[in-house]
C-alpha cells in the first residue's frame, strides 16, 4: 500500500524526481500488486549477488522489466575468506569477489548493447566494514580495505567504469 500511495504522489509533486522501487526477490508480488512503475522519472532497482546469478542477469531482466528503466543498485559478493551464509560461492576471498564484477560487468554491457533500459550498475559497498555481519561476509564487501588500499575488484570496476564513461559520457560532460 505504501508503493501505490506514496510514489503516486511523488510524482505528482515532483514530476522530475527520481523514483525508485528496490527489490531483492519480492519482484513478482510487486507486480501482482499492479506496480507497473513506467513513468518517466521511475525505475526499479534490483539487488543482484553472485557470479552464478549474473550469469542470468539479461533473462532476470526480460522477465521482470521488459522496457521499464532498471538500476542494478547493489551487486557484488564478499571477499571474505571464511562465510557461513549458506550461500553457494566456487571459492572464497579477493578472487572471488573480481570473479564476480568479471561476470556483471559485460553482462550489463551486453544488456544495454540489447537496448534494454538499465540506467546503472552499484556495487554494495565501497567500503569494508570489519565485523559487521558476523560470519556472513557482509563486512567484507567493500571494494577497498579498512586500511584504504584498493581490493581487485575496485581496481577492475574503476578501469571499466573509466571505459563506460568514455564510451557513454553523461550529459555533463558533453
Amino acid at each position: 500500500d505504501f508503493c501505490r500511495t506514496c510514489y503516486p504522489y511523488l510524482s505528482e509533486i515532483d514530476p522530475n524526481h527520481l523514483n525508485q522501487i528496490g527489490f531483492a526477490f519480492m519482484l513478482d508480488k510487486a507486480l501482482k500488486a499492479g506496480l507497473t512503475f513506467d513513468k518517466p522519472n521511475q525505475s526499479w532497482q534490483y539487488h543482484y549477488y553472485r557470479k552464478t546469478d549474473a550469469t542470468n542477469i539479461a533473462l532476470w531482466i526480460d522477465k521482470y522489466f521488459k522496457d521499464r528503466p532498471f538500476i542494478l543498485g547493489e551487486c557484488g559478493d564478499t571477499s571474505a575468506k571464511k562465510v557461513t551464509d549458506g550461500a553457494p560461492r566456487e571459492f572464497l576471498g579477493e578472487e572471488w569477489q573480481l570473479a564476480v564484477y568479471q561476470t556483471l560487468i559485460p553482462a550489463f554491457n551486453d544488456s544495454v548493447a540489447a537496448g534494454r533500459k538499465m540506467l546503472g550498475m552499484f556495487p554494495w559497498t565501497a567500503f569494508d566494514f570489519p565485523g559487521f555481519g558476523g560470519s556472513t561476509g557482509q563486512g567484507e564487501f567493500g571494494l577497498i580495505r579498512e586500511d584504504g588500499s584498493v581490493k581487485p575488484a575496485g581496481e577492475y570496476l574503476g578501469a571499466e567504469y573509466a571505459k563506460i564513461k568514455r564510451s557513454r559520457p553523461a550529459q555533463w560532460d558533453k
